[in-house]
């Protein structure tokens, strides 16, 4: 699952990753915010059945370690990692178009991470497929 959330509130508008690259990515979404406001998107850890996995530090606390998705661990909705970015197509009933315009090097790791995952497949990956992700 993916989200946005305007710089200016606190609401996120869900929706599902339908594209994503090193330069942007596209959310599904029936009502899509217009083009032009600036966003953070959220990105949530694909699911691998039977379990989810946040990232955390084994403790509950998320990860700062800066080493990708290598801090993964059993546990509920967690947040791979944020972006900053602003919304340059918007299709009411389809989607948004986001470009990120400020990755630093944490979130620039976990974003080829997600990247590299859903590239090979997600659903069929392993724990430990996901702490050699990078």
């Amino acid at each position: 699952m993916t989200e946005a959330r305007p710089d200016d509130q606190v609401v996120t508008y869900p929706g599902k990753l339908a594209d994503i690259c090193l330069g942007g990515c596209f959310v599904s979404t029936v009502s899509p915010l217009p083009t032009g406001t600036a966003v953070t998107v959220l990105f949530h850890p694909p699911e691998f059945a039977p379990q989810s996995f946040a990232l955390t530090n084994g403790n509950g606390v998320p990860a700062q370690n800066g080493n990708g998705l290598s801090g993964l661990r059993p546990g509920t909705a967690a947040i791979i990692t944020s972006i900053i970015g602003r919304t340059v197509t918007s299709v009411p009933g389809n989607g948004m178009g986001i470009e990120f315009t400020a990755v630093d090097n944490e979130s620039s790791a976990r974003l080829k991470a997600l990247i590299h995952l859903l590239e090979n497949g997600a659903a069929s990956a392993t724990p430990a497929d996901v702490r050699h992700a990078l």
